[in-house]
């Protein structure tokens, strides 16, 4: 692996389904770097979530995370890469902290304590299940379990749409925190071009396409 890697890079990727494809993307993602990624609604954000998670498969192009592919390392990969859709991937049944000690036992590199105090630190509500979290509170969720995993690379698919005033801006802090003191490397996919603007070192516009 050079050491002159991209953290993500994305080569001549293409993906259709349907009527829809995303062709010939390029684009890359340097550690300590947010790149903002802009796209209208129903443009292909998600599915690009999907794709860089391995939940779906480009026709051709390559994926590469700090120079490797997915079939290089999968299990290494992954536990690099923290992606928060806009519907949790948890069991929502749960209260937080059951939900913190059950994703202790799939990954060990979960930081549970510091977690716990994060979440404490956000005011996050210890009694009750989070089927009953606002949506913001949710999302607030999403983003501590991923910065305390060993995430190295962090996609965020529309994370602040839908939500109050005073969320997105805890959720701005906590993005401006980790920042600071980790080396990430932040896909910011969005259809609000404000949002883009408070945290994205560069911007990359989306061309996707329906026929």
């Amino acid at each position: 692996m050079s050491s002159t890697s991209h953290a993500l890079e994305i080569k001549n990727l293409y993906y259709s389904k349907g009527y829809f494809s995303i062709k010939d993307l390029n684009l890359y993602v340097d550690s300590n770097e947010v790149l903002g990624v802009y796209a209208s609604p129903g443009m292909g954000k998600t599915t690009l979530a999907m794709l860089i998670g391995n939940a779906l498969e480009p026709e051709y192009g390559e994926i590469l995370y700090f120079g490797q592919s997915m079939r290089d390392d999968e299990i290494l990969i992954k536990e690099k890469i923290s992606i928060i859709y806009d519907t949790p991937n948890f069991n929502l049944n749960l209260k937080i902290e059951t939900l913190a000690k059950a994703i202790k036992k799939l990954d060990k590199n979960f930081d549970f304590e510091n977690f716990l105090l994060d979440a404490k630190r956000e005011k996050l509500d210890f009694k009750t299940r989070l089927k009953n979290y606002s949506k913001s509170d949710l999302k607030v969720l999403s983003l501590l379990i991923a910065l305390n995993r060993n995430t190295q690379i962090l996609v965020l698919d529309d994370l602040k749409i839908g939500i109050e005033k005073d969320k997105i801006n805890q959720i701005n802090n906590l993005i401006k925190e980790a920042i600071l003191k980790k080396k990430l490397a932040i896909l910011f996919l969005t259809s609000d071009k404000d949002a883009i603007k408070q945290l994205a070192d560069r911007i990359f516009e989306l061309n996707s396409k329906m026929s």
